[in-house]
Parts: structure tokens; sequence; C-alpha cells
């Protein structure tokens, strides 16, 4: 029997972050909150780009009336090709611009991907935030725990599968996880080897 220690992490965690600058206008969780997927986390102000976007739809609905009409004259041989090449263009030039405000409306809203528990946080509404600023991160509420630990070089042969049991204060008896993955090669500055066990229905 060797003992070591190990170091337990979810499973699943992502650091969110915003991919738009902005000023808040809506947080949707407290610190230490659970959420589940597409709970809104954070609202920024899309003011501007909503009014952008009711003008590109308003150009858009002119710009079909345009093609519509450039068509029905070409059939009748009133419009040359080149009017009805610059109608189609022209119209999915503005489809484009309401495809882009619509993207940039969305990434102004950010919700949770997956249930999970939030870090705390110092969001305020009226805030200002630039680009790529940390929000929170997020750790999945899911039953199943890595658990990450090293063996030295004379003992790294472990084989996927093994079961290897954990202790410590609060454990209670007979806890086990077994090993899925291992560092394809020793460590050479503190020659041992990680590994990664997984730990089922853990609460």
């Amino acid at each position: 029997v060797y003992r070591t220690i190990g170091e337990v992490r979810a499973t699943r965690f992502v650091a969110l972050r915003n991919e738009v600058e902005g000023r808040v206008t809506a947080v949707g969780f407290v610190g230490g909150d659970k959420v589940v997927p597409g709970q809104v986390l954070l609202s920024l102000d899309v003011r501007e780009e909503t009014a952008q976007l009711d003008a590109a739809r308003a150009q858009l609905k002119l710009a079909e009336l345009r093609l519509q009409r450039i068509i029905e004259l070409h059939a009748d041989k009133m419009a040359s090709s080149e009017d009805l090449d610059k109608a189609v263009a022209d119209k999915a030039v503005l489809q484009a611009n309401v495809a882009a405000l619509i993207a940039r409306i969305d990434k102004k809203q950010l919700l949770a991907p997956f249930t999970a528990t939030t870090n705390l946080h110092t969001l305020e509404v009226g805030q200002y935030l630039s680009a790529n600023t940390m929000i929170t991160g997020l750790t999945g509420n899911g039953k199943h725990l890595w658990l990450d630990f090293d063996m030295p070089q004379d003992k790294a042969n472990i084989g996927i599968g093994t079961l290897v049991g954990i202790t410590g204060a609060g454990i209670k008896d007979g806890l086990v996880a077994r090993v899925i993955s291992s560092e394809p090669a020793i460590n050479r500055a503190s020659r041992s080897r990680g590994y990664r066990a997984l730990l089922d229905d853990a609460d």
C-alpha cells in the first residue's frame, strides 16, 4: 500500500468571460448560486444595437420589395441583368448586416452552459465592462469528481481501472475511486507520474 496526497477537481468547470464590451443592465445570479442551463447570468445594454437592427430590418424590407420589382421587370425585358444582380447583392448585404447585429446582441447576454454553482462576483448594474472581463467561474454540480494525484517513479505502474482508496477528515470509510487516465511520461523534475481517478456518486 502506498499513500499520497490527491487533489479533488470538478469534472466540469468554466471561467465565464464577456466577449464584447458594454454596460451591465442586469445580473441574474448571486455568488454561490446554483444555476441551470440557459439561465441568464448577465445582460449588457443593447439599446444602440436594437435601434440599428430595427433600421437594418426596415432597409432589408425595402430591398426585398425592390428586388421583387426588378425580378418582374426583368421577366418583361424592362430591367437589365445588371440591375437584377445589383438588387440581389443589395439584399444579401442587408441580410448579413441584420445577422451581424443579431449576433452582437446575443453576445451581450451570457447564459449558463450547464447546471453549476457560481463563484463570488463584484458585478453591479450600471458598471461598464471591457471585453474579456472575468464574470464568474462555474463549477458543475454533477455526481462525479476527479481525483488527481502523483506517484513516484518506482511506484508509477498503476493500470487504468485500478481502484484507489480515499481517506481524510470528514470522508466516510470505504470511499473508492477508479483510475481513468495517466500522464504519458514521468515528470523529469519531480520523478513522478500524474494520475486521474474518477469518483462516482460523490455527494
